[in-house]
């Protein structure tokens, strides 16, 4: 077996899970994790080699955490070739960017030659496959509990990490400082790097340098994902700053300011005069669809986890917003508001007011 054989082999394998998708969607659309749709990638293999009369054991522990998930061992050489399995749950997940392997590598096994990703959406709606080559996919560096490949499936070529920074992919897998090779490449573009151990992003941007955009998105998920914003405390934009630094690499100086300067407000929303009402009221109208977009994209267990709740039924958008109006109603100072006014009211009348009004 060589590369070119490897790549065919995979493409027999995005097929056959084409396939499946096609005749029994259920059994793609019922899988609830990771582990679940990386057994479907395995059983596609299978199909793949009994069809291909290709003899080579199918190496797999479900729940192993090591890289890659899946191991190729050709019978006549003993060579390996490895499958790494992504996959999205969410209904309107959009585009096909997740986190990748540790840059570290720690559970990586060194003997296999070549890579591929395998990355399945798996809600019932969407149901779509995508392959490519491990190294061709990197976009960046990134961070969740430590230093991660960003994974991008549709990579125009020339723009990966490694061709931008002239660090090969190879390089990083046998160095034994990785972390170095990198920080290095940040330093020499000017980029602050910073690790904290083993963990924390690679290159540091200001909230003020990022794009508009950009910054709509941040406010827009941390209105879907921290109901502690709407209320009165010292600590309530806390989470959003973490998350912020570690999964945009964004440090924000006055996210205070920009959540509740400017006193209070006074709106008119969907015919009711809202009077009085504190800054958060404002901003929550005017990244009102950037919380919708966050919301729709978001799966139901980090939902809960970041509501700090156990909710049944979040499968729809409709679904959510209204788990969300009732989580962040929980949390709204109501001294800060008129008597008159009523959380829930409130909440629904701005999500519901449109934008033409």
């Amino acid at each position: 077996m060589n590369n070119n054989g490897f790549h065919d082999l995979i493409c027999g394998v995005i097929e056959q899970l084409e396939l499946t998708a096609r005749t029994n969607p259920k059994t793609i659309s019922s899988c609830k994790s990771g582990d679940d749709f990386e057994m479907c990638v395995v059983n596609a293999v299978q199909e793949v080699l009994t069809a291909k009369a290709i003899e080579a054991d199918v190496l797999y522990t479900p729940g192993s955490h090591t890289f890659p998930d899946i191991i190729i061992r050709y019978d006549n050489t003993g060579e390996k070739y490895g499958i790494e399995v992504k996959s999205s749950s969410a209904k309107k997940a959009s585009g096909w960017k997740i986190n990748g392997n540790s840059v570290m590598g720690s559970t990586r096994d060194n003997d296999v030659i070549e890579t591929y990703i395998i990355f399945g959406k798996t809600a019932e709606s969407i149901l779509e496959f995508k392959a490519r080559k491990y190294e061709d996919c990197v976009a960046n560096v990134v961070v969740t509990h430590s230093p991660r490949y960003l994974i991008d499936m549709d990579l125009p070529e020339g723009e990966t990490f490694f061709e931008k920074s002239g660090i090969e992919y190879k390089q990083i897998v046998n160095s034994d400082n990785p972390i170095g090779l990198i920080t290095k490449y940040f330093q020499a573009q000017g980029q602050k790097a910073w690790w904290l151990a083993e963990s924390t992003p690679a290159a540091v941007r200001m909230f003020t340098d990022i794009s508009i955009a950009e910054q709509n998105e941040c406010f827009g998920y941390g209105l879907a994902h921290f109901p502690e914003l709407f209320e009165r405390n010292s600590t309530k934009y806390k989470r959003l700053a973490m998350w912020m630094a570690t999964e945009r690499s964004v440090v924000a100086s006055s996210l205070r300011d920009d959540f509740s300067a400017g006193g209070q407000v006074s709106m008119i929303i969907n015919g009711t005069m809202y009077n009085k009402l504190p800054q958060i009221y404002k901003r929550l109208l005017e990244y009102k669809n950037y919380l919708l977009k966050a919301l729709e994209e978001a799966d139901a267990e980090t939902l809960c986890d970041d509501w700090g709740c156990d909710i049944m039924k979040l499968d729809t958008i409709e679904e959510k917003v209204k788990a969300w109006i009732n989580v962040v109603a929980g949390h709204v100072c109501q001294n800060q508001l008129l008597d008159d006014v009523k959380p829930l009211q409130l909440l629904q009348d701005i999500i519901e007011h449109s934008d033409s009004d």
